[in-house]
């Protein structure tokens, strides 16, 4: 009669590196804390574990820590969800590659109505399925009060309106004046600037901060919100339609977006009008999803969406282990980034006409 292997044990990991049972449980967990083991040590740990093949025990690691290791992170609804939308696949990105560095996994919780899957990301913290949980501001019209009185962390990203709750933060004004400084250096004196109606006061205060501390001119032109957007498809669309009739003021020499896509949609209304970028006008966007894939490749402020989501997970995590205070709430600023591409030149001294 055959008989299944034996699998290899903790102690038979301990025994084959030459330490104490607890010692590789410390190791091959990460929880290594005030014990001073040597990173020889835990080589040789994690060297034993793998030539034995040993694959710890979920339940039993679980069952002694009383945690899931495991975070979650609520998805919105509908055509409002992380799953729609690149701007938060990113964000996901870091607060995946954040959480399993840590030794966690994550857990999408979602739900067709708009609260539902904050209200089921509740019910799994209460029941300890989940150690934190991790919300996305933009995804929510509200944020139930009851989230801030539950015993374990949870952490809103772009959440500086919640007084009660740790949030991580989004601070664009660094990105800006470094965007600023790089058209002044370049020559460019008159700016424009292309955002949306209603939606981007906070960058255009920043941006017309920056430009007054330069010494320079700004130019704002407002375009119209659009009233219903299901999909990135259709608000690249809505950015193409807008600035297709658009006329550019003939003294400006450099650009600002509200985003990418405006600066992308920009980028093909001027090449359609015989308008080069960047020997006749320089362009610069906002979030750095994609744009490097830009004819010409565009120069952009990074909206640190991966960072966004690292630096969730981190705050989360520190206060799951009491190395942040709870109260007051604690906050984490992530400044915005300029990154040079291809898009920004030197102002040229002749004027061009932009039909």
């Amino acid at each position: 009669m055959s008989t299944k292997p034996t699998l290899p044990t903790l102690r038979d990991v301990a025994d084959l590196a030459g330490v104490s049972s607890t010692t590789a449980s410390m190791a091959l967990s990460g929880r290594t804390g005030s014990a001073h083991i040597s990173p020889a040590s835990i080589l040789k740990v994690q060297a034993a574990a793998k030539h034995l093949g040993y694959r710890g025990n979920y339940h039993a690691r679980t069952l002694s820590s009383g945690r899931s290791y495991t975070l979650g992170l609520a998805t919105g609804a509908g055509p409002i969800s992380i799953l729609e939308h690149d701007f938060f696949n990113h964000i996901c990105g870091g607060v995946e590659a954040a959480a399993r560095a840590r030794g966690y996994d994550v857990l999408l919780i979602g739900g067709t109505e708009a609260l539902e899957p904050l209200e089921r990301a509740q019910s799994h913290l209460e029941a300890r399925r989940i150690d934190a949980l991790i919300v996305l501001r933009y995804l929510y019209p509200a944020i139930p009060a009851e989230l801030a009185h539950c015993h374990l962390p949870v952490v809103v990203v772009h959440g500086q309106d919640q007084p009660l709750l740790p949030a991580v933060f989004f601070d664009p004004a660094p990105g800006i004046q470094a965007a600023v400084r790089h058209l002044s250096d370049l020559g460019h004196r008159r700016l424009l600037w292309i955002g949306v109606a209603d939606t981007d006061t906070p960058r255009l205060v920043a941006v017309q901060a920056a430009v007054r501390d330069a010494g320079l001119e700004l130019e704002p032109l407002l375009l119209p919100r659009p009233h219903s957007i299901t999909s990135a498809r259709s608000y690249t669309a809505h950015c193409h339609a807008v600035l297709a009739d658009l006329v550019l003021p003939g003294h400006g020499t450099a650009v600002l977006c509200y985003n990418d896509e405006l600066a992308l949609a920009l980028l093909s209304v001027l090449t359609a009008r015989g308008i080069a970028v960047p020997e006749h006008l320089s362009v610069i966007g906002f979030d750095d999803r994609f744009a490097d894939y830009a004819v010409p490749p565009l120069t952009t402020i990074s909206h640190e969406l991966a960072e966004l989501g690292t630096a969730s997970v981190s705050l989360a995590l520190d206060l799951l282990e009491n190395r942040v205070a709870p109260s007051p709430a604690p906050r984490v600023r992530v400044a915005a980034r300029l990154v040079v591409r291809s898009s920004t030149a030197a102002v040229r001294s002749q004027a061009v006409h932009r039909p």
